[in-house]
């Protein structure tokens, strides 16, 4: 795994100042996505596993060219609960005695230029739904196959093959892990870990 010093971060990509925490991210994890937003001004982004909406909120609140942010999450009135207890125990839901949202993204929907996507099954999210995207926020379901499948998506949305994949809670027991080692061992380390937080970001290009 390739980590980089968050200092060196700062670096490249700063000046960050301190935040509080916002969402599901510490101030660390959300200076990071604040610095890649400010760095790379993506015009569309898109955020899976959305929650309650603070990220996003918070995030759109200091992005001006942002024109889209889509968030993603599931919908818990249309599917099973058992698909709802294993999506809770895959990650920090669990860990921190939170559930699923019954309104997730509720905290940005005052923004315009924020749209909600609901998946009725773990397996409902396409390409068509966030694409293009030059920015993508990988939060949801932390099981391997799922990982995999929402990077396989997000891989396809991005404009034009090009942009900024970030993916959250890379961390012991989580499929995270295992998805983004893989990816480094067979493509070369692309995807790098910011020290300091569990955030993970490859520029693709």
């Amino acid at each position: 795994m390739s980590i980089m010093e968050y200092d060196a971060f700062k670096m490249l990509f700063g000046p960050l100042s301190d935040q509080p925490d916002f969402g599901m991210t510490s101030s660390y994890e959300f200076n990071v996505l604040m610095a890649l937003s400010t760095w790379f001004k993506p015009e569309a982004v898109v955020e899976i596993g959305v929650y309650k909406g603070l990220t996003a909120k918070n995030i759109l609140g200091k992005s001006p060219w942002i024109k889209r942010y889509t968030g993603v999450d599931i919908n818990s009135d249309k599917i099973g609960e058992e698909f709802v207890r294993a999506y809770s125990e895959s990650n920090e839901l669990a860990r921190n005695n939170r559930e699923v949202q019954k309104e997730p993204g509720a905290e940005a929907k005052s923004d315009p230029r924020f749209r909600m996507v609901l998946l009725d099954n773990e397996n409902a999210l396409k390409v068509e739904d966030v694409a293009p995207a030059d920015m993508i926020f990988i939060d949801g379901d932390h099981r391997y196959e799922a990982v995999k499948r929402d990077s396989a998506i997000a891989r396809k949305a991005l404009r034009n093959n090009r942009g900024v994949l970030v993916w959250h809670d890379y961390a012991d027991g989580l499929g995270v892990v295992r998805y983004i080692d893989e990816c480094n061992i067979a493509d070369g380390q692309k995807i790098c870990l910011v020290e300091k937080t569990s955030i993970c970001f490859e520029v693709v290009k």
